[in-house]
């Protein structure tokens, strides 16, 4: 009996070691160039509702972009979103002559005990952001 109650509870211990870190969080890179005076990374936000995850997802290269607001998916420690089209506005002769949307890839990445590691499906960029204590980022959240 007791060796049983060791084996389990060094199990436990080690089971416990080895547990997803928890998903929700803000994890970003956004830094300040000094010598451009830029502001360049990115932050994804991410929050759950009962049993639905959303993230907010902000770029910045020169300045902040907009905070983008989208559902996710997530299972066990990976994420994946898929964020709206970029509008594109199309000029001819310096008269503007419409709007014309791009697609964006799916984003997919892994919580680990680093940060959120991912990156767009299709690209061979693969960032690690790492997770920001207190939640904050995310411009105007």
């Amino acid at each position: 009996m007791r060796i049983a109650l060791l084996f389990m509870l060094a199990h436990g211990a080690v089971f416990a070691n080895t547990a997803s870190p928890p998903i929700v969080g803000t994890y970003g890179s956004l830094r300040y160039v000094e010598e451009a005076g830029d502001v360049v990374g990115t932050v994804i936000a991410i929050t759950q509702r009962g049993n639905e995850f959303e993230v907010d997802y902000q770029e910045a290269e020169g300045e902040p972009g907009k905070v983008v607001h989208v559902p996710a998916v997530v299972e066990g420690a990976t994420i994946s979103f898929q964020l709206p089209p970029l509008e594109v506005e199309e000029w001819n002769g310096g008269k503007r002559v419409g709007k014309s949307e791009i697609p964006r890839p799916l984003y997919r990445g892994t919580i680990t005990n680093r940060g959120l590691k991912g990156g767009f499906v299709g690209s061979s960029q693969e960032l690690l952001l790492r997770q920001r204590k207190g939640g904050k980022g995310v411009q105007g959240k």
